[in-house]
């Protein structure tokens, strides 16, 4: 046992163990903790003060009751949160499988396949054509590999940190560059709007995002690699939900380097194979996922909304039971 570590004992037969449980887990102790606790970078709580906490003692017959009862009601409440965790695995599961099922297999179920000759994607509508990547994109490039110094004034240095939720986002904590820095790394080229992010460094490798709007200039890190779609040939969001699918995925991990850290060449990104519908079924790939995602999210929140009501309502219900405000001595528990 360490010194971090509280042991508590009861002296006499005056309380029973499981009601100082629930007393000690209740914001009635974590108010007093919080109020009283110590320390810049590690946050602790004196033995002397914790000596120190004062709380209302019901009998003891009492307290065995209140400790029967949130025994069983938190149960109650933990199997509710459960399932709801359950329904969003699920409903994450389906929103993968839908996307993955759109851009390698098309909406109409009964359309006739062919074999696409590679063993991560499987079969592909018949009608359907390859390309490689590099052949349907302006160009796919990373970011800068120099060193450059951080300022607190100028322009955005991005990584895959900003790259939140499938979303493309700014920090309040993002790194800078100077002006000059800046256009040394933009000469290569400047991020615009429905250009692709795609992390190909590190232990996030495959997150991606989609910019649907620039709202100043930014420059990226080697991290990060820029992937613009040529709009003749390809709707940018049509490959930014192929590059989230399970199929490019397995492609991108079975083609990894690993040094310090697993890392996917440009080259292998340029010549990944893409099934490739016309622009019109591209289009009406994109707003079906887009619809379908919307309902998931709809759902996904939903079920997040009462998670967080149930862990609220299950705090809530044992810091009134433990100081009394709710009497649950006539309570039936089974």
């Amino acid at each position: 046992m360490n010194s971090g570590v509280f042991v508590t004992r009861p002296y006499s037969d005056d309380y029973a163990p499981e009601f100082m449980y629930w007393l000690l887990v209740s914001e009635t102790f974590i108010s007093f903790y919080d109020y009283n606790k110590s320390g810049s970078t590690i946050q602790h709580l004196y033995q002397n003060v914790f000596n120190e906490f004062k709380f209302p003692l019901p009998p003891l017959e009492e307290q065995t009751q209140i400790a029967n009862y949130l025994n069983q009601k938190t149960t109650e409440l933990d199997t509710l949160i459960a399932n709801k965790e359950q329904l969003i695995k699920l409903l994450e599961e389906e929103r993968t499988a839908m996307i993955n099922q759109a851009v390698t297999k098309g909406l109409d179920p009964n359309v006739p396949m062919k074999d696409s000759g590679i063993d991560w994607l499987g079969e592909i509508p018949e009608h359907w054509t390859f390309s490689k990547m590099k052949f349907i994109c302006d160009f796919i490039l990373d970011g800068t590999h120099g060193t450059h110094q951080r300022v607190d004034e100028g322009y955005r240095l991005l990584s895959v940190r900003n790259i939140i939720n499938g979303e493309f986002k700014f920090r309040d904590d993002d790194s800078r560059v100077a002006v000059a820095d800046y256009e040394a790394i933009s000469s290569r080229f400047k991020i615009q709007s429905n250009d692709i992010q795609l992390a190909i460094v590190g232990a996030t490798l495959g997150k991606v995002a989609l910019i649907n709007e620039i709202t100043e200039d930014f420059v990226t890190q080697r991290s990060l690699a820029t992937i613009r779609t040529l709009d003749s040939i390809c709707n940018a969001y049509f490959l930014f939900f192929y590059i989230k699918s399970v199929s490019f995925q397995s492609y991108l991990w079975l083609n990894t380097g690993f040094s310090a850290q697993p890392g996917v060449y440009l080259g292998t990104l340029n010549n990944c194979s893409v099934p490739l519908p016309s622009l019109l079924e591209q289009n009406e790939i994109v707003n079906y996922i887009k619809n379908n995602e919307k309902r998931l999210d709809n759902l996904l929140d939903m079920a997040s909304q009462e998670i967080n009501l149930l862990k609220e309502y299950k705090t809530a219900l044992i810091g009134e039971v433990v100081t009394g405000k709710v009497d649950v001595r006539q309570e039936v528990v089974n």
